[in-house]
């Protein structure tokens, strides 16, 4: 039997980054409503990456080049939560955070080439 891999196992991108420390220029909140989740009943991964896009400057968010986005889960959000959102710029980078409470939910680093 051939038990080689179906595809390249070379990834087209470098590993995903940590989001480190993130200095915010402007704030939003968010209240997470049921059409958010998935059916585990927690904020769709999708939805992070909407309020990050929700969050950028036009010029940012209507961009063709290409990007790279790296995400970091920290918690899990549910239905109902009530969530605070920051978004800073630095080095060629958006930065983004999403809070629950004082804990924190995702952070979030787009880099538009």
């Amino acid at each position: 039997a051939n038990l080689s891999p179906v595809v390249d196992p070379e990834l087209p991108c470098a590993k995903p980054e940590r989001v480190r420390s993130i200095e915010v220029d402007h704030t939003g909140t968010r209240n997470v409503g049921f059409s958010d989740c998935d059916f585990n009943g927690h904020l769709n991964n999708i939805k992070y990456v909407e309020m990050l896009y929700d969050m950028l400057p036009d010029e940012v968010a209507g961009t063709t080049s290409p990007v790279r986005l790296d995400v970091n889960f920290h918690r899990e959000v549910r239905s109902g939560e009530n969530l605070t959102l920051g978004l800073g710029s630095a080095s060629g980078r958006y930065n983004f955070i999403v809070l629950r409470g004082s804990d924190t939910a995702c952070t979030a680093s787009l880099r538009i080439r």
